[in-house]
């Protein structure tokens, strides 16, 4: 059997369903952000694209990334602590 890949837009809805079932708000501009990631990461796909689990991948090394900004604050609100800004979608330069 041969799946097609999710297009882009696809694993953007997949992100935000991710998102949305964790209780994670999205901040200003991580929607472009989000579609610019995704784009970026089908066109340069290769035979190990994962597609789902790529998402999922991703996923967890954004909530990483918040936890760690969010670990240098106080007195947090609760939209603080379930909002995830373009800092924490952004990877680490290698």
């Amino acid at each position: 059997l041969t799946f097609e890949d999710y297009a882009p837009d696809e694993l953007v809805d997949i992100f935000k369903s991710m998102c949305k079932n964790d209780g994670y708000l999205l901040g200003d501009g991580c929607d472009i952000y989000l579609k610019d990631y995704f784009t970026y990461v089908y066109d340069n796909r290769d035979d190990t694209f994962a597609n789902g689990r790529e998402v999922r991948n991703y996923f967890e090394k954004v909530k990483v990334r918040q936890a760690n900004r969010l670990v240098l604050m106080d007195d947090l609100s609760d939209d603080e602590l379930m909002t995830l800004e373009i800092s924490d979608l952004q990877e680490e330069e290698k």
